[in-house]
């Protein structure tokens, strides 16, 4: 993967607001992903040097920026491969960008993002409690116990 975007990779890095991704294997999803926090975590920074806003303030608003970005695959792996090119890319920042005070701030708190698959997501809401007529006390099933409970539920049919 090169390391500039190409036009349609920097109109989704560039965009404020809500993004879905949509593209096959190896097309640069994680590039696009992982730039897109760049591009924001830069315009924070910008933002907050332009304020003069203090440290110590910038670093509660980063924790509650980070809160608020969920990102979602189909797949454990690329949520895990996610996380780790994230987590790298940062973790460089905090050592050669000139707003390393900044940038040290922000990758102490890039584990407030929620990187997850879409099936993570949707059970961390059901867990939150927030879903009407939902129980939150919900347990996931395993592919044995699913089917051991579907056969019981199909033969307790058939009698």
């Amino acid at each position: 993967m090169s390391t500039s975007p190409n036009q349609e990779q920097a109109k989704a890095i560039e965009h404020n607001g809500g993004v879905l991704l949509s593209a096959g294997a190896g097309s640069g999803k994680t590039f696009v992903l992982k730039e897109h926090l760049i591009y924001l975590s830069e315009n924070w920074i910008s933002e907050a040097k332009s304020t003069g806003e203090p440290l110590d303030s910038f670093e509660i608003r980063i924790k509650n920026n980070m809160r608020k970005i969920v990102m979602m695959t189909f797949t454990k792996k690329a949520a895990g491969e996610l996380q780790i090119r994230i987590e790298k890319e940062f973790l460089g920042k905090t050592k050669s960008d000139h707003n390393q005070n900044y940038w040290n701030l922000i990758y102490k708190n890039i584990h407030q993002l929620s990187i997850t698959t879409i099936h993570g997501f949707c059970f961390k809401v059901i867990r939150m409690g927030i879903l009407k007529g939902v129980a939150s006390d919900l347990t996931v099933l395993s592919d044995s116990e699913y089917k051991e409970a579907f056969q019981l539920i199909f033969e307790d049919a058939l009698d």
